[in-house]
């Protein structure tokens, strides 16, 4: 199996693609990564990667950069859960996913030589299945989130060049004490404060940031991988069990219930769409494709991040 050693990473300084960039860096990888702030990105990754700014990479003002074998991992996109859904940021979250698409679809139809592989971020917020166990071919959901999910791979499937393997990479929760929700949940476990939202009958498939960045790495890697990829943990749990799991492990109570009335008071749409309805996810094309995680069930992911 040949390995293409050269990527190009946007959305590079987020907390997935400090993750990917270190492990790929690990493995003999040459990463580069496209940013907005060059001296700040540089500063981040020091020699592990070497930062070019949007303009030159659309520009091609770096030859050498589309010379020889690489390929380019899209993961761009403002955090979902960083604020209230108004209108206004609504069109953030589209706008930050579909712009940068559009940048980086048209280098590629540019380019003589083109990349390997295009894997592109997306989410499993597609689906909205109410509970239903989703897989790979699953319906796509209604709502906010999986009109923009759709309106992203549909963009990238219908422009770009037919002939380039292409991967979209539907993430769930991603566990890391460094960001995203487990971040958000440790200081109120640490005052007695944990709770569980809503019934805590909805589902969370969730993956540990270290088995997110080696499936990335196996599709980069494996050339029959193509289409659409669950990337979460095969052993999805409820939000009670969730919160169950990690009061067990940090020895704190979690004794609340937080309504989801009042969820939907603070965050008005987002609450029903990310932290009351959930979804049942399982990465059954990963699976078929031979990939075993490091961390397939949550306790174990847990005591990893927060024990050892």
């Amino acid at each position: 199996m040949e390995i293409h050693r050269k990527v190009i990473i946007a959305g590079g300084s987020g907390l997935i693609g400090r993750y990917l960039t270190y492990h790929l860096y690990d493995h003999g990888y040459k990463v580069f990564i496209i940013s907005r702030n060059v001296s700040k990105a540089q500063s981040t990754f020091g020699n592990v990667a070497k930062v070019i700014s949007w303009e030159d990479f659309e520009q091609k003002n770096m030859p050498d950069l589309f010379a020889e074998k690489y390929s380019i991992v899209n993961l761009t996109g403002e955090n979902i859960s960083s604020g209230r859904w108004t209108k206004n940021f609504k069109k953030i979250i589209l706008q930050s996913r579909l712009l940068p698409a559009k940048k980086i679809i048209n280098v590629i139809n540019s380019a003589e030589n083109k990349p390997e592989v295009f894997i592109q971020a997306s989410a499993i917020g597609y689906y909205n299945n109410k509970g239903l166990v989703a897989e790979e071919t699953s319906d796509k959901g209604d709502g906010f989130l999986s009109n923009v999910v759709y309106q992203i791979e549909n963009y990238v499937s219908e422009n770009l060049t037919n002939n380039i393997r292409l991967c979209y990479i539907r993430t769930g929760i991603v566990l890391s004490t460094d960001g995203g929700i487990l971040k958000k949940l440790l200081p109120l476990f640490k005052f007695y404060l944990g709770a569980r939202m809503g019934s805590g009958n909805q589902w969370r498939s969730w993956i540990h940031y270290y088995d997110e960045v080696r499936a990335i790495k196996h599709l980069l890697e494996n050339i029959e991988s193509k289409g659409v990829y669950n990337l979460v943990s095969p052993k999805p749990v409820t939000e009670k069990v969730f919160v169950a799991e990690l009061a067990k492990v940090l020895k704190k109570p979690a004794f609340f219930n937080i309504p989801s009335f009042v969820l939907n008071l603070i965050f008005g749409e987002m609450a029903n769409t990310i932290l009351l309805n959930g979804e049942n996810v399982v990465p059954d094309k990963l699976l078929k494709e031979g990939f075993r995680f490091e961390y397939e069930h949550l306790s174990a992911a847990f005591h990893n991040l927060l024990c050892e």
